[in-house]
């Protein structure tokens, strides 16, 4: 009796094909749930609150940076924010060094987690609203903070910026500035010794080994705008295998960079247009991933060649993203406080983040209140998009001055130890995988695949069982229907299991059709992992 196995998933969710011709392997959804290294769907961790950072959010209402990482450390975050003092005075937060700064401390399994927070220099009186487009610049012991604001009164929208300078001593927070040279400058980076700035046109350099300094040997500016193809104002800086690469809305510029001012030097220029300055992630070995207008984007794919949207790594998702950015302007409800609504945008392009997951090496592309992440595994040929959502907070935990719905979008995500901490624009905090890093909830893993019909398009068949091998509970459907683009698969349920079915435990169908589709979603709060489904079928008379 013919027999259809899938026992490799590394495809991930793939959209490029339609439902009926879509490859064997890839999904047609895959949420809340990875694809690991060896081509098995795991459900995700949960996103575990923690009390006393949310009450900390309370506390300073949408005017916090961060978490952003300390220099040094890669268990140690910081968080900043614009208010008078250092409170909360609570006994889960001890006092620093001097009174900039307070710890609070999260154990970890065999490891502890270190949050310090620290008073942001900059008089609050001019403050409207956070913008987080905060870039980090590590250089020794010291963090170069870029952050902005909307200017608070007047009815036009005004922005400000300003680089902090904060200092670290044996992990801890020992003095922070204003650098006042680089005011209105957005995004920076620390290079071969040397700190680099950009606004608009202008890339701004520091003294060697102080990017603090902007009077000493080696600093100056360069109007990159004269050199090789216009790539417009700048949106982000980024590392890209050793070489400085200036991103804009038009391009993105390579400059080979050292710590004799004299090296600098234009390279050449590659087409990718880079609207999310904060999702410019360094990922693998030097390639930097990033958001664009079109998708997910890898600015090696563009640099080899300026017709990558194909094979590009994040084609396979493209029509996700762009139903997301479809509804960029839908949503006119407002992204800062309800005290500064002259303030308010729907547009969210500087809002999105990425980052890499210290443990796992996937990339996370945070838009809105989803998760993209690329599972990539080189040696086992894995490279799978899957996403993620977020917890629905209690309506009681909804921030007005964030509004309703952007309550739950993703404000700033950083590593930390082996794991990630995230702050939504409702100033509540989540730590993936919880304390002891393994943690898991009810959230709800789906799996749909595309229709199979085994090759075979125009001949009924006839299914007749299924095998899974899995872990955790999961509940079973099926269809044989495929409406036409836009419809609503008819799913019905075949079965709740837990653990493989395999003989004697098979699921019986009795089903008939020209193809068919599967749609498995985990139960429970438990660990839940599927890595391998069967499917026996007949072509001939009805067994």
């Amino acid at each position: 009796m013919p027999f259809l196995l899938i026992d490799n998933f590394s495809a991930g969710l793939d959209l490029r094909r339609s439902k009926e011709a879509a490859p064997i392997g890839s999904m047609r959804r895959l949420e809340n749930a990875v694809v690991n290294q060896g081509g098995e769907i795991e459900k995700r961790r949960a996103f575990v609150s923690d009390d006393v950072l949310d009450a900390y959010g309370d506390r300073y209402e949408s005017r916090i940076v961060g978490p952003f990482p300390a220099p040094g450390y890669s268990d140690t975050v910081v968080l900043k924010h614009r208010r008078d003092s250092l409170s909360p005075e609570s006994a889960d937060w001890t006092s620093g060094s001097g009174s900039i700064a307070k710890r609070y401390d999260i154990l970890k399994g065999y490891e502890k987690i270190r949050v310090w927070q620290v008073k942001n220099p900059v008089s609050p009186v001019d403050f409207g609203s956070l913008l987080h487009l905060q870039s980090v610049g590590l250089f020794g012991g010291e963090a170069h903070v870029m952050d902005s604001w909307a200017r608070a009164g007047g009815s036009t929208l005004a922005y400000r910026a300003r680089q902090t300078k904060l200092t670290f001593t044996d992990d801890q927070p020992t003095a922070i500035a204003n650098v006042s040279d680089t005011d209105d400058f957005r995004y920076n980076l620390t290079l071969s010794g040397r700190g680099y700035f950009v606004k608009n046109t202008t890339l701004k350099l520091s003294a060697i080994n102080d990017p603090a300094d902007f009077a000493g040997t080696g600093s100056g500016s360069v109007d990159f705008a004269r050199s090789g193809q216009p790539i417009g104002a700048a949106t982000a800086l980024g590392d890209y295998f050793g070489q400085l690469a200036i991103a804009g809305s038009l391009g993105v510029q390579f400059w080979q960079v050292d710590s004799d001012p004299a090296q600098l030097q234009y390279i050449r220029t590659a087409s990718a247009q880079v609207f999310a300055p904060r999702t410019f992630v360094r990922y693998g070995d030097g390639d930097l991933l990033f958001l664009s207008e079109t998708g997910v984007r890898s600015l090696q794919a563009r640099d080899s060649s300026n017709f990558a949207t194909i094979t590009d790594v994040g084609s396979p998702i493209d029509l996700l993203i762009r139903d997301e950015l479809d509804f960029a302007d839908a949503d006119s409800e407002p992204i800062f406080s309800a005290e500064s609504t002259s303030y308010s945008t729907a547009h969210f392009f500087d809002r999105a983040v990425g980052v890499v997951h210290p443990a796992t090496g996937d990339y996370w592309m945070c838009l809105k209140d989803k998760v993209y992440v690329l599972s990539r595994h080189v040696g086992a040929r894995v490279q799978a998009w899957s996403t993620f959502t977020l917890p629905v907070p209690d309506p009681s935990e909804l921030s007005e001055r964030s509004g309703r719905i952007k309550s739950r979008w993703i404000a700033d995500i950083c590593a930390v130890g082996q794991t990630l901490l995230i702050r939504t624009f409702g100033d509540k905090f989540y730590l993936y995988g919880g304390a002891v890093g393994d943690t898991y909830d009810d959230t709800r893993a789906v799996v749909e695949t595309p229709f199979f019909d085994m090759g075979d398009p125009s001949t009924v068949k006839y299914f007749n069982g299924l095998e899974l091998v899995c872990q955790g509970s999961w509940l079973v459907e099926a269809s044989i229907v495929s409406p036409d683009d836009g419809g609503t698969i008819p799913w019905f349920v075949i079965a709740e299991i837990n653990g493989r079915t395999r003989e004697p435990g098979r699921i019986d169908l009795n089903l008939s059709g020209l193809q068919i589709a599967l749609r498995l979603t985990s139960l429970g709060d438990q660990r839940a992992k599927l890595s391998q489904i069967g499917m026996i079928y007949d072509t001939g008379a009805r067994k």
